[in-house]
């Protein structure tokens, strides 16, 4: 800003600077869950770490299913139900305003579930030997 008086000794600048530093992110989750488990919560560690910056994170799912829920505050769900019998890559990345990004990524491997089968040994008496 330039003073009225045209003195360049008066002039005042601020300038606010913002420094994000680049994300480092990692995820938590379970690695091996059956198809008729309940919906898991997936978390990042990025929650919060860096208010200052603007920031975007991403949740991805590889192959492509129904079973992941990305949230925007760096929590994702994902549902075996959904999902189905497979192995899934889920990845989270996280972007700041400006430019930085990192992403992390972990395999959960659903499995079928199976049905229990018991054999029953038949008529047994009260007092009789165990089976």
């Amino acid at each position: 800003t330039l003073p009225a008086d045209c003195n360049q000794d008066n002039i005042n600048n601020d300038v606010i600077i913002t420094f994000c530093p680049r994300p480092d992110v990692e995820i938590n989750g379970p690695s091996v869950l059956c198809t008729r488990d309940n919906p898991v919560t997936i978390t990042s560690n990025m929650v919060g770490r860096l208010p200052q910056c603007d920031q975007t994170g991403v949740w991805t799912v590889s192959p492509a299913t129904a079973g992941l829920i990305g949230g925007t505050d760096g929590t994702a769900s994902f549902s075996p139900v959904l999902a189905g019998e497979g192995n899934f890559v889920i990845t989270y990345t996280l972007t700041t305003g400006a430019g930085c990004s990192d992403a992390s990524s972990l395999t959960i491997q659903v499995n079928a579930s199976s049905d229990p089968f018991f054999a029953t040994p038949g008529p047994l008496c009260i007092d009789g030997a165990p089976v």
